[in-house]
């Protein structure tokens, strides 16, 4: 890969996220860009599941297809960042006691590690936000030219605002309520703007998203789903 420097590789980070329309498509584009601008071996976005308490790794280095799945807990790094919405760097997982110092319960996860014969040395975890909303954590793993810094930490914190701000839909979360609607083609979004404007509640808003604009309830509840982030179910009926 061409040497760039860090202020050239977010921007073209932004051009790759601005001509896909997901994040699988990017990924194979944005894996070697941000490991290169890291100095590090792997990494894994993890994705906050709406109707269960736990992250899946839905896109990983490599060609590993197996599903990773952790608790938002501290049984796992990932899972500890999502649950504290704070950014760690440890510097060897394997050491109890620097992992008791973050947090007592605070475990490594190395099933990953055993199943590949890999040894993770240094982990760089970020918690992925958006409006305050926790869609995810992005995990860089082994530096190559020793621990992981301040300045890598400052680097996590603004590739996770690129990506939850460019992918809040997809990874579980919007500003609005009825984004989602948007999103989709179904409202515009001067459209919106004008119902919240004129409606007395939300209740009333359903009501006339479903009336007026004939939008099924079920995009309707899946929109609200995704973003208070719980389980749809049926509200009208």
């Amino acid at each position: 890969m061409e040497v760039m420097n860090n202020q050239q590789a977010f921007g073209q980070i932004k051009r790759i996220l601005d001509n896909h329309s997901t994040l699988l498509d990017a990924y194979g584009l944005l894996e070697p860009i941000i490991l290169h601008v890291f100095d590090a071996q792997r990494m894994s976005i993890f994705q906050r599941r709406r109707q269960h308490q736990d992250l899946v790794a839905r896109f990983k280095t490599g060609k590993e297809t197996l599903e990773i799945k952790v608790p938002i807990s501290p049984m796992s790094i990932a899972g500890y960042v999502a649950l504290s919405q704070n950014p760690v760097v440890i510097d060897d997982p394997y050491n109890p006691l620097l992992l008791q110092s973050i947090h007592p319960r605070l475990r490594f996860a190395d099933k990953f590690d055993k199943d590949n014969d890999f040894k993770t040395q240094n982990i760089l975890c970020v918690p992925i936000m958006n409006a305050g909303v926790l869609m995810g954590v992005i995990q860089i793993i082994n530096k190559n030219s020793g621990p992981f810094t301040e300045e890598d930490l400052q680097l996590g914190n603004t590739l996770a605002l690129i990506l939850g701000d460019k992918f809040r839909f997809e990874l579980g979360g919007t500003h609005n309520p009825f984004d989602s609607l948007v999103h989709k083609g179904l409202l515009s979004e001067s459209a919106l703007n004008e119902l919240q404007e004129s409606s007395s509640d939300i209740r009333t808003l359903v009501q006339r998203l479903i009336s007026e604009y004939r939008i099924a309830e079920q995009e309707i509840g899946q929109s609200l789903s995704i973003h208070y982030q719980v389980p749809f179910i049926g509200f009208l009926t």
